[in-house]
């Protein structure tokens, strides 16, 4: 059971490295979700490669900066919501604390109904049930798993995330495998390129 809050935490229990966040942070963005976005990222007027430049430059700078804003994290031991009352004030930490709380709330909420549609989903493809029933018994197994994870703590989590790590990347890879055949690769290559503002504001 987690029994750790936002307090610092001692030494002696902390024996993860810095190698393990690969697992949670691996797990948590790759899926067939995230396929979606390369193909939005077409929708601001560029090209493939341009999208493609866009998609590796992006997701390289976005998490250098989580890294570099991680470190005051570890220097300071605590969250980084809590170091922020350094620059912000006690009073003032609250206004981006609220936000980070509706980014973070929000962002949770979309998962677990992405995972309720995609369960329903399923059971209908496969022609078992489908329907409100199903969704409210899906609704009530994702709360409960999220819920079971939270409260069992971090050491659960990491092993859940070691295994998911490995089942939604040979997941994602089967799916561009088995797709890539369907793929008018003609049409693609005729997209023409974009403005460089349409690329900056891809980014």
């Amino acid at each position: 059971m987690e029994r750790a809050g936002i307090e610092i935490i001692d030494e002696a229990a902390r024996t993860a490295r810095p190698v393990d966040l690969f697992w949670p942070w691996f797990a948590a963005n790759d899926s067939v979700f995230g396929l979606s976005y390369a193909g939005f990222i077409l929708y601001f007027g560029i090209s493939f490669w341009q999208g493609v430049l866009v998609a590796v430059v992006g997701i390289v700078a976005s998490f250098a900066l989580c890294g570099v804003i991680a470190i005051a994290g570890k220097r300071g031991s605590a969250p980084t919501m809590v170091l922020s009352r350094a620059a912000f004030g006690v009073d003032g930490q609250k206004v981006p604390g609220v936000v980070s709380w509706l980014v973070s709330i929000g962002w949770e909420t979309f998962l677990a109904i992405l995972a309720v549609l995609a369960t329903t989903t399923i059971f209908e493809r496969l022609g078992w049930s489908s329907g409100i029933g199903t969704q409210v018994v899906a609704t009530v197994v994702v709360a409960a798993l999220i819920v079971g994870a939270s409260v069992a703590g971090y050491h659960l989590i990491m092993r859940l995330q070691s295994v998911l790590t490995w089942v939604t990347g040979a997941v994602t890879l089967a799916y561009v495998v088995l797709t890539a055949g369907d793929v008018d690769w003609g049409s693609v290559s005729a997209v023409p390129s974009g403005p460089p503002q349409a690329v900056v504001g891809c980014w």
